[in-house]
């Protein structure tokens, strides 16, 4: 059963919203949230990327950029441009992004269901980033950007949200630097939340899509706060946090490519010859795999097809992922790459950049080899989560991002 709530959101006033809203924390570097903050005194990155309001003598990961975040949400808040809404509301939620549609809710979910695994990752965690988002989330007392989560279809779910908005003017209508829109509506009915929360208690699992270390800082947070609350219930704020939450029929995967900076001293025929001994491989002008198991590589302005022998494919959830084939069958045997998370000769480019974007690190950048993969099915992700196992790092690559700043869970 799947605890998703209403709650009281803190939202932009529509003087500051257009200047307001921005990308997630975790998609840019200092440079770049500085850059898209520039002229914008009222960017929530002065928010979840406090770190550009201070010299970068500063670490990113000082107590005093917490500090700084705090300090602007509270001004932000007292000069009336972020308004809390005075009943518990659902914040229907739509992206449209190339012609596509996936349409969906703000709500908050129980930090206990993802310690119960009601709620379910697909990835292992980093210690220093689960430490960055929990002090955040402990020094402002907010939850300032949504986990996005998953489910596999309701279709009453779907119709009562869509009833609503077929019928109701949204509160924000609005248009990224990708060419996405985002269109948000404010559900203050009782009716039909209540049915929408029992609707989503018929749920038996949500799935994490992304935001892994947000969902488990926002555990680590609520341990804090009730450790230091001897009057604890668990119906405080801090039991739950934000999230965005999607059917999976209504969300894209794209593939999460590799490059790799050298063949580990084998030239590009010896590399070749060692290919097809774990499958098939075949020049293309094709630039992208057309089907599971197949791996498209590119190396010294030629582009191949390699596809995968049966017999090597697993029949495991995990390890006949074709990212796994190709850690355990390429870059960890042929080219010594055995741990992609830590290792500095492999890069992880999203989809979103495309196969030109592999080409110009092997022609212009000095790699030697790059990979165009087959994106990771949803249904492979649900598999996986279901069973309780993670995938290898760099799986998967959503498109569109959620927007930040259009709805924040406070901690009251």
């Amino acid at each position: 059963m799947a605890i998703v709530k209403p709650f009281k959101g803190l939202r932009p006033s529509d003087a500051i919203v257009e200047q307001f809203h921005c990308p997630p924390y975790d998609v840019m570097d200092r440079d770049e949230a500085r850059n898209l903050a520039h002229g914008k005194p009222y960017s929530f990155l002065h928010i979840t990327r406090s770190d550009i309001d201070l010299p970068d003598s500063i670490d990113e990961h000082d107590s005093q950029v917490y500090l700084v975040a705090k300090r602007n949400l509270q001004k932000f808040i007292d000069e009336g441009l972020l308004v809390k809404d005075s009943e518990n509301c659902y914040y229907f939620y739509r992206e449209i992004w190339k012609g596509r549609s996936q349409l969906g809710l703000f709500a908050v979910v129980n930090t206990d269901e993802y310690e119960k695994g009601i709620i379910r990752r697909h990835e292992f965690t980093r210690k220093e980033k689960e430490v960055d988002r929990t002090n955040h989330i402990v020094i402002t007392e907010t939850h300032t950007e949504p986990v996005f989560l998953t489910y596999q279809n309701h279709d009453l779910i779907e119709k009562l949200i869509l009833d609503y908005i077929k019928n109701h003017e949204p509160a924000y209508v609005l248009n990224d630097e990708n060419e996405v829109n985002h269109t948000l509506w404010v559900c203050k009915d009782e009716k039909i939340n209540r049915q929408i929360e029992d609707e989503f208690k018929k749920v038996e699992i949500l799935y994490i899509a992304d935001g892994h270390h947000r969902t488990a800082s926002s555990l680590n947070a609520a341990k804090e706060f009730m450790k230091n609350n001897p009057h604890h219930t668990g119906n405080e704020d801090y039991n739950y946090f934000m999230a965005v939450i999607f059917p999976s029929n209504h969300l894209k995967i794209l593939p999460y490519n590799r490059a790799v900076k050298d063949l580990g001293g084998m030239s590009d025929s010896q590399f070749i010859d060692k290919l097809k001994t774990i499958g098939e491989i075949t020049e293309t002008d094709l630039k992208e795999p057309s089907k599971k198991h197949e791996v498209h590589i590119y190396l010294s302005n030629k582009w191949y097809k390699l596809k995968f022998k049966k017999e090597l494919i697993p029949d495991d959830a995990v390890e006949s992922l074709d990212v796994a084939l190709l850690q355990n069958l390429v870059l960890s045997p042929f080219l010594g790459i055995k741990d992609p998370r830590t290792d500095k000769r492999i890069s992880f480019v999203g989809g979103i950049r495309g196969t030109s974007e592999l080409e110009m690190l092997v022609n212009k950048r000095g790699y030697a080899v790059a990979f165009s993969m087959y994106p990771t099915d949803i249904n492979d992700l649900i598999k996986v989560a279901s069973e309780s196992k993670v995938m290898p790092p760099k799986s998967t690559w959503f498109e569109p991002k959620l927007r930040s700043g259009l709805v924040i869970h406070s901690i009251d």
